[in-house]
């Protein structure tokens, strides 16, 4: 669907692909706890370029995604940069 709306032109491929993966996990069913900034840290892309793609895939899909709750994603910000603190100091 990216490619018949054009979205592939001028983007690398990989910020296509973590959007449409970001965007199925936004619309699934079962609640996931993935956030942009993950896609973006495991694949070594800027975050609002990755974020940019990913807003104008979902605006082009005619995509309406549910809000979600910023506490959930606080907590577990905060969380995983509290053990790599540790392990840091443990190390």
């Amino acid at each position: 669907m990216a490619l018949s709306k054009s979205l592939t032109r001028g983007r690398r491929a990989e910020q296509v692909y973590a959007s449409c993966v970001y965007l199925s996990c936004r619309t699934s069913t079962t609640p996931t706890e993935h956030m942009l900034l993950d896609f973006s840290q495991v694949l070594k892309i800027n975050v609002f370029v990755l974020g940019k793609t990913f807003i104008q895939l979902s605006r082009a899909l005619n995509i309406t995604l549910p809000l979600l709750d910023p506490g959930k994603f606080f907590e577990t910000y905060f969380i995983k940069k509290l053990l790599e603190k540790q392990l840091e100091i443990t190390v």
